[in-house]
């Protein structure tokens, strides 16, 4: 069995954890330097959106929310194989990105997917 030193122990708690990473948020969530020299990775989704939620209620303002598209550019290809609403019905845990997506303004997001390989993006 592994064993975590003393010192990380207290950070196991997700409170403690998003309050030692983002330590002076509340002063620095507009600088990029800052926001970008901390991070806090997670294996479980559930989790992930346990920090989101924890971390994005100290920064000011409110949520907004964006959504997917539900369209295809090319019909032909398989495109409608599936119905938007089962699509937009998957969350995190498979292995599609989820419908939406709420965010503040300075919120920190992190791309994991191509979005469109011809324009490199």
């Amino acid at each position: 069995m592994l064993e975590l030193p003393e010192s990380l122990q207290k950070l196991l708690d997700i409170d403690t954890l998003c309050s030692t990473v983002f330590d002076g948020l509340e002063s620095n969530y507009s600088d990029v330097r800052w926001l970008t020299s901390r991070a806090i990775l997670s294996t479980k989704y559930s989790r992930l959106i346990d920090i989101n939620t924890k971390v994005g209620s100290r920064f000011p303002g409110s949520y907004k929310t964006f959504l997917s598209a539900d369209s295809v550019e090319d019909e032909d290809q398989n495109g409608l194989r599936y119905p938007a609403e089962l699509l937009n019905s998957l969350n995190g845990g498979s292995s599609l990105p989820d419908n939406r997506i709420q965010l503040k303004k300075g919120f920190m997001v992190m791309l994991l997917r191509n979005i469109c390989l011809r324009k490199d993006l």
